[in-house]
């Protein structure tokens, strides 16, 4: 499980907002005896997000694990889900696409500290479409 804290929307000083996330990543992950020792698979991965303003999103996610060097881990991720703007701003509508790139450090097998970017857009699929950009400071645990 990752937790972070950080800002929402910080490429818009308008809608800046405080944010926290909780990501939950599956241990069950495909494709990670085909290409190395860096790449740990793909796997299945739910995330929740809500900011100071009242937004929120939920969404499913799909993301790789790669390990580019000792102690340091890559999880880029790409999913969807749906978002409620509250007093935030206003993303087009409630289906939403969520990207995201997180770096951590592994302090030792069960900890983990890092930043991740997270970027929650519908793609142009409504006619309002400014997308937003989150980042984040993070600690991820993992459980047995």
């Amino acid at each position: 499980m990752t937790l972070g804290i950080g800002a929402f929307d910080v490429t818009d000083t308008d809608s800046l907002a405080a944010e926290g996330f909780v990501d939950y990543r599956f241990g069950h992950r495909r494709f990670g005896d085909y290409f190395g020792e860096s790449f740990r698979g793909v796997g299945p991965m739910l995330g929740f997000k809500a900011n100071s303003d009242g937004g929120l999103m939920g969404h499913g996610s799909l993301f790789i694990d790669i390990r580019p060097a000792a102690n340091w881990v890559v999880w880029p991720s790409a999913g969807v889900g749906g978002y409620r703007p509250g007093n935030s701003r206003d993303l087009g509508g409630v289906f939403q696409f969520h990207l995201g790139a997180h770096v951590g450090y592994r302090w030792d097998e069960r900890t983990m500290l890092g930043i991740s970017f997270q970027h929650v857009s519908n793609g142009g699929f409504q006619p309002i479409n400014p997308g937003a950009d989150s980042v984040f400071i993070t600690y991820s645990i993992l459980f047995d």
